[in-house]
């Protein structure tokens, strides 16, 4: 395959500069799409939030990001780290920075990957991906089942006229943080107090004095929940699961109540029964949507109720590979599996490896959703990892030859999470293994 070959990247943040890297790395020269005015993606902070608190009108002013201001990682820099750049002195951090580093540290890091590689000259910032089109070998607009040609793509700048250019392949790394998913629960409409998507939430002394319902349980509700819980009256998380009826762990001011299940007035009647009277908060800590907006072709991928598909090991269209997807990931950590998806992608690119024909990678994609369904999975799962993810980077090291990630890796992120599980408050003071020191250059002398 020649270098030559044009690759688009759309989205520069943590899973768009590894791919970049990856791709420059293999002998390409990448041309990035980013609509923001700096790299970093999600991680890049803003006081801004949109006009619509939950994130529903369609005629609202959009921000991209979800972080909040007091934000620090929920997995320590050692884990956060792409192995080829440590995060610490000897690559993007600084000794003075804490082993749980705040987002303005971890954008930090990114943006000091992105000069030691000479990331930024491929980004074209302020450039929005309008479209992206499949079309034949012969140039004319795709129709199935012949392959994909190349991909045209559309694009815009805010001073300057639509543009179209053709790519070869394109690696779609936009993120899926910044569309909250908000369930519809049955009186939400005539709730008097103020509904908000933590999308939204940035501060927790906005909360003062408030009664506050936190819905959803997992890292972003409780760490928002220990945050708010300094402020308000009162502080409940309602969960769907065992943990309901007790405090969280750790923060006695904060109850754990179970799944909210309709508003009645300013009342919430949970799923059990019980009623917690006069909310003056109800803030949704209820996860994203993925949105690929540009990409309108059900025949090659669809966007089902949060869930992209039909996909080949979680990354490459099934129906046309040259199509790819970084950094899909729910329940991660994030920047090593980048790294290498990153890196198949890459490989896949230039043709040093291949996949299997279109009969197989369908068959593959549709034996991984029926295996999933067969085991009680939500669609909204199908793209959560958790513990698998362990052996998913596993099979994709082993696959396409890269090198594996340390068994010491798996260790320290489940010590992480037993310490989180015993002292939601405090966990990131605990005393925790380091990695070895061979762990984080093992990528680059693959």
């Amino acid at each position: 395959m020649s270098p030559s070959k044009r690759v688009a990247v759309i989205g520069a943040g943590a899973a768009g500069l590894a791919t970049t890297r990856q791709l420059k790395r293999a002998g390409l020269s990448p041309v990035v799409f980013e609509a923001e005015e700096t790299l970093g993606g999600t991680w890049v902070y803003s006081d801004a939030t949109e006009s619509d608190p939950m994130s529903m009108d369609p005629r609202r002013r959009r921000v991209h990001t979800s972080m909040y201001r007091n934000l620090r990682t929920n997995l320590p820099r050692d884990l956060m780290a792409f192995r080829e750049y440590p995060f610490d002195v000897r690559g993007g951090a600084d000794t003075s920075w804490p082993r749980f580093p705040a987002h303005e540290e971890v954008l930090t890091y990114l943006r000091r990957y992105a000069e030691h590689f000479e990331l930024q000259r491929h980004i074209r910032f302020r450039t929005t991906v309008e479209a992206v089109v499949p079309l034949d070998p012969d140039g004319g607009r795709w129709t199935d089942p012949s392959d994909v040609g190349t991909w045209l793509i559309r694009s815009s700048r805010a001073d300057a006229a639509s543009e179209e250019e053709q790519f070869e392949a394109i690696a779609v790394c936009n993120g899926h943080f910044s569309v909250p998913n908000v369930p519809d629960l049955p009186g939400a409409a005539a709730f008097g107090g103020v509904r908000m998507h933590s999308h939204n939430y940035r501060r927790p002394e906005d909360f003062a004095g408030k009664r506050v319902v936190l819905l959803g349980g997992r890292a972003s509700g409780i760490d928002i929940a220990i945050e708010i819980a300094e402020f308000a009256s009162r502080t409940l998380l309602s969960v769907r699961d065992a943990r309901a009826g007790r405090s969280l762990p750790g923060c006695e001011d904060i109850l754990v109540c179970a799944a909210i299940e309709r508003f009645d007035g300013n009342d919430l009647v949970l799923a059990d029964g019980d009623r917690i009277e006069a909310v003056d908060v109800v803030l949704y800590c209820t996860g994203y949507r993925y949105a690929v907006p540009f990409l309108n072709e059900p025949a090659i991928v669809r966007v089902d109720d949060g869930w992209i598909h039909p996909l080949y090991l979680d990354l490459f269209s099934a129906v046309a590979p040259s199509l790819g997807f970084i950094g899909l990931g729910n329940m991660i950590i994030p920047f090593p599996q980048y790294e290498l998806q990153a890196a198949a992608f890459a490989a896949v690119t230039t043709g040093a490896t291949s996949l299997p024909d279109r009969t197989e990678r369908e068959r593959f994609a549709r034996s991984r959703e029926l295996a999933l369904r067969r085991a009680g999975t939500s669609e909204r799962s199908f793209l959560t990892q958790g513990d698998r993810q362990f052996a998913y980077n596993a099979l994709l090291a082993e696959r396409f030859d890269l090198a594996p990630i340390t068994p010491a890796f798996e260790n320290l992120h489940h010590a992480v999470e037993n310490a989180r599980a015993t002292d939601a408050k405090r966990y990131r003071s605990h005393p925790l293994p380091w990695l070895d020191d061979d762990y984080e250059r093992a990528a680059g002398t693959q």
